[in-house]
């Protein structure tokens, strides 16, 4: 399965805190993913080909300088985000919370390359993120991004198997049997074959996290992964992410309004009116 197509962008452009992407009707495309680059095809990227989970080093996950989002309504321009700046290093977990509308999704979406910022510069993976053409982010989204979306963003026509095989087949890689390792460990061996409307929201979320980790990502983007499960559905879908995150060394980047669940992060972002108001480790609880 292959397809190419551009890459969504977001479109939160009023500051409602949904990174939501309709799910493509090509069977070959993910959310924020498009033309497929080959093994052994070259590329400028830095870090190029599939590096799996990142070990610490001194070039950051993500560094992120003077980000801003603006948009103009009719009242005049509305500031989305505002001269925000961290960094995050390789292998952290990062919980970055906020009211509704508070620019969070916005942030992620901007961190992930699936918007274009109006000012300001985010480093991915040692790559000057926006002095990268479309593709050539969708391309590096592809080598080092896993996402897990609220709405599980599954294609419906796939089967549970098929759709974690997909981003391995899009990357020129062995597909069959790592997807079934994949949603084995996950608890779904015995699911490969059903569609995603057969399966319960939290077997979903789980088929998300496979096909997120199956390619080993260095980074992990998650936005509101609980939230469209119930509170014991989405604790355990919660304790599964995180296992994995240590089992593959990745850095963990959420998106949550559940401060309970910011607590099992080991650093806290806080986000009011566009601004980054608090950036502070969690203590353990």
């Amino acid at each position: 399965m292959t397809g190419q197509t551009r890459a969504p962008l977001g479109n939160d452009t009023r500051g409602d805190d949904s990174l939501q992407h309709s799910a493509p009707a090509h069977v070959g495309t993910l959310p924020g993913t498009t033309t497929v680059v080959g093994p052994g095809e070259p590329s400028g990227l830095a870090g190029a080909g599939r590096t799996g989970a990142a070990a610490v080093g001194a070039t950051p996950a993500i560094a992120v300088q003077g980000l801003a989002k603006h948009v103009t309504d009719t009242t005049g321009r509305l500031a989305i985000l505002d001269a925000v700046d961290f960094t995050v290093a390789k292998g952290e977990t990062v919980a970055i919370t906020g009211s509704s509308g508070s620019g969070k999704s916005t942030l992620l979406g901007l961190l992930a390359g699936l918007d274009v910022p109006s000012a300001g510069r985010v480093e991915l993976a040692g790559n000057d993120l926006y002095a990268l053409s479309e593709d050539d982010r969708a391309r590096l989204r592809a080598r080092h991004v896993g996402f897990v979306f609220q709405s599980f963003q599954l294609l419906p026509h796939l089967t549970a198997w098929e759709n974690v095989m997909l981003p391995l087949e899009l990357a020129g890689l062995p597909a069959h049997d790592p997807a079934r390792e994949m949603l084995e460990r996950v608890g779904l061996g015995e699911r490969l074959r059903h569609y995603p409307k057969t399966l319960s929201g939290g077997e979903q979320q789980r088929v998300s996290l496979a096909r997120a980790f199956v390619v080993q990502p260095d980074l992990l983007f998650a936005d509101e992964p609980t939230g469209s499960l119930d509170s014991a559905t989405g604790e355990a879908v919660i304790n599964l992410m995180f296992d994995l995150h240590r089992e593959n060394g990745t850095t963990l980047l959420m998106v949550t309004h559940d401060l309970k669940l910011a607590q099992r992060c080991g650093r806290q972002l806080v986000i009011a009116g566009g601004r980054l108001v608090r950036d502070s480790a969690v203590e353990a609880v």
